[in-house]
């Protein structure tokens, strides 16, 4: 217990010597330098400099010199804690500022290239994930499965969804259409297809498959031909299930397939 409480401590800016410190004093209250020396096992040269910083840091009480000499206390556990958690935000909140007002803001449309089946399904997450509006997807079933909660979240909190899925599986939230396999055929399309569209604001085009790479954009041209292939992709699968069977008579076996209706 005490080795992991000073792990803790230490993963929050304490030093081995401040938290063995303020542990032993945890169960030694209003202790000496030199009881807690003993029941902390730092070194007696080294005490008094851990009791002065975890003074600073207001995480321990000196106690009024008595006939006992200095004495310590500590601070209540909930209050170092509560104090620690405002310290915190308050830097965090601080440094959010600080970044913002150093960053020089990106060129506008621009293109980035990402590899990497991780990388790709953690854009693609984050991008699903900041959506307020809308979003458009193209995917297959490599990409589906690792993205299918993040759009049923993006459902849940008002974004409408419209997919395009290139293989087997279904998804159960939104407008959903699977592209006909005979198109999938005659485009080649890669069995790791990921097409993310968000808000009319960004794209995500790529796949990831062996030599997995995508593309992500801010250009607002790239952008609308990504939406718009899969709005048309979308739009002619439900017009072909419209399309009266002596209008499709009229068509090319492949354009039926592709209408879905062969």
């Amino acid at each position: 217990m005490s080795e992991r409480l000073q792990r803790q401590l230490g993963a929050l800016g304490f030093t081995e010597y401040e938290a063995r410190v303020y542990l032993a004093l945890l169960q030694h209250h209003a202790a000496s330098g030199y009881q807690l020396s003993k029941a902390s096992g730092v070194p007696r040269s080294m005490v008094y400099e851990a009791l002065g910083r975890l003074a600073q840091r207001g995480a321990i009480l000196t106690l009024p010199e008595d006939a006992k000499g200095v004495r310590y206390a500590p601070l209540p556990p909930h209050e170092l804690v509560a104090q620690m958690r405002q310290q915190f935000e308050t830097c965090v909140d601080g440094l959010a500022a600080d970044l913002t007002a150093l960053a020089v803001p990106a060129e506008p449309a621009q293109i980035w290239n990402i590899s990497g089946d991780a990388q790709i399904v953690q854009r693609a997450q984050a991008m699903i994930d900041a959506a307020s509006a809308e979003l458009y997807v193209g995917l297959h079933d490599r990409t589906l499965a690792p993205l299918q909660g993040a759009l049923t979240a993006a459902q849940q909190r008002g974004v409408a969804v419209h997919a395009l899925l290139f293989g087997e599986n279904t998804l159960t939230v939104g407008e959903v259409r699977h592209h006909p396999q005979a198109e999938t055929a005659v485009h080649r399309v890669g069995r790791g297809i990921v097409i993310v569209v968000a808000d009319r604001q960004a794209a995500l085009i790529g796949g990831t498959t062996e030599a997995a790479s995508a593309a992500w954009t801010t250009n607002p041209h790239l952008v609308f031909v990504a939406r718009e292939y899969i709005w048309q992709e979308l739009f002619t699968q439900r017009l072909g299930q419209e399309l009266p069977v002596e209008m499709l008579a009229h068509l090319a076996p492949l354009d039926r397939a592709v209408l879905g209706r062969e």
